[in-house]
């Protein structure tokens, strides 16, 4: 696994580092690795007693080219079991490009979740992940609401920002009177974000720490944690496990979580108009019959979740709410598997294709006046998750009035902690009923 960085921190005791040149696609030996550190190109910097090794590259100039580091994880294995899993690293790792520096929040170690995470922070290196963010209205502008509705919540308290990005949620804290805010941020982001920080006069209250949120140590306990953490479908991308570690390990006491609460729902849904544009697109194809390549369109719309801006119109059911969290108070297992049986009352005849889900999350008010809600429900404005629609493999007409039942499972996949595997099951005799109706 490649780990790239200008600053590497948090290696723990029997961590085994190992270096390659990509110019000779080899480790290097020991020889090469003397040679640089006279160099000056790679030096030890010892950091806190629980930190056996801190090593930091810096850009090998002489070789005009970045150094990419292997990191293996040591065990009490002999060494020639080490010997054979480094030489399987090399191997993986031999068709991955060289990509530029990262943070250390993108340090990756020896099993599949690391490198997940090193992809997911390069993801949120890019600008324009972060520029659609906030233009993304409806949610910048609930933070902004939260936030400067409860200045006195606010006001003289410690607040930490978990996946400050560019620091917006930061800034908002700072100008409602925070007394002090860290803002903890997992990507070379972070880098701008300080700057960002400084252009606006706020160095004196917020402080930008680089680095993942499991990892850092702060220089406090904290009042207020607040992060935007939702994916789609609320729990993509399960950086709620940051958000629930930073609230365990530097919440003070009665610390308070913003947004506070959390909700996905789901409904059934027709979503002819996208099955026309993915697959009926091919019947005509300037004038040609490319019907053959429907099955592969199909196949392709149905191997994952659409991602889609659906209407309301769409809907052919009432809502069901699936799962309910309040992050005050919740565990990670409360978010990592869920499964609800639902009953869903038609209110429009249609042809059914699928679960649409969506989410709300509520920052909680004392007031009616100042209760925000950010909701990307189908009747409400559209945002950056849009909504995430499971596909079934078949459609079903069904009418008005009619209940449908299914049961519907969010579980966390077990080789990539940040994908969640989606199953959506109709009792026996459900389906044998929808089948009926359709032939009718």
């Amino acid at each position: 696994f490649v780990m790239r960085a200008t600053a590497l921190h948090g290696l723990v005791n029997g961590d085994v580092c190992v270096f390659v040149v990509p110019d000779r696609n080899e480790i290097c030996t020991q020889a090469d690795l003397d040679k640089l550190a006279k160099e000056g190109d790679v030096f030890n910097e010892l950091g806190a007693d629980d930190m056996a090794i801190a090593i930091q590259l810096i850009q090998h100039q002489k070789a005009g080219s970045n150094l990419r580091l292997f990191l293996a994880a040591s065990d009490d294995n002999d060494d020639e079991e080490n010997d054979e899993e480094d030489d399987g690293e090399e191997d993986e790792e031999a068709e991955v490009d060289v990509q530029p520096p990262q943070s250390e929040g993108a340090v990756v170690g020896g099993t599949n979740q690391n490198e997940t995470d090193a992809k997911y922070f390069s993801g949120y290196g890019d600008i324009g992940m972060h520029e659609l963010m906030i233009k993304d209205r409806p949610r910048t502008d609930a933070y902004l609401k939260a936030i400067e509705s409860h200045r006195d919540l606010f006001r003289g308290k410690r607040v930490l920002d978990v996946g400050a990005g560019t620091g917006i949620l930061s800034l908002f804290a700072a100008r409602a009177g925070a007394a002090v805010v860290y803002a903890v941020e997992g990507s070379d982001t972070a880098v701008v974000c300080e700057e960002i920080v400084k252009q606006n006069g706020f160095s004196h209250v917020i402080r930008v720490i680089r680095g993942v949120m499991e990892q850092v140590e702060l220089p406090s306990k904290v009042d207020i944690i607040i992060s935007e953490w939702m994916g789609f479908y609320l729990v993509h991308e399960s950086m709620f496990s940051s958000v629930l570690f930073a609230r365990d390990r530097w919440g003070d006491e009665g610390v308070l979580v913003l947004p506070q609460r959390a909700t996905i729902s789901a409904a059934i849904v027709n979503m002819d108009s996208l099955f026309e544009e993915k697959v009926g697109f091919w019947k005509d194809v300037y004038g040609f019959d490319f019907s053959p390549a429907q099955r592969l369109a199909k196949e392709s719309l149905m191997s994952k979740p659409a991602i889609e801006v659906v209407s309301d119109s769409q809907l052919l059911t009432t809502s069901q709410v699936i799962a309910d969290i309040n992050l005050n108070n919740c565990t990670e297992n409360a978010l990592i598997s869920i499964t609800k049986l639902c009953s869903f009352e038609c209110i429009r005849s249609g042809a059914m294709s699928g679960v649409c889900l969506w989410f709300d999350v509520d920052f909680g008010s004392s007031t009616s006046a100042s209760h925000v809600i950010l909701s990307t429900a189908p009747n409400h404005p559209p945002t950056h998750w849009k909504q995430t629609v499971v596909l079934f493999g078949e459609s079903f007409l069904i009418g008005q009035s009619q209940r449908i039942d299914l049961q519907l499972s969010l579980t966390r996949n077990p080789t990539n902690h940040r994908h969640f595997d989606i199953s959506v099951q109709f009792p026996e005799n459900a389906t044998k009923r929808q089948k009926h109706n359709n032939q009718e």
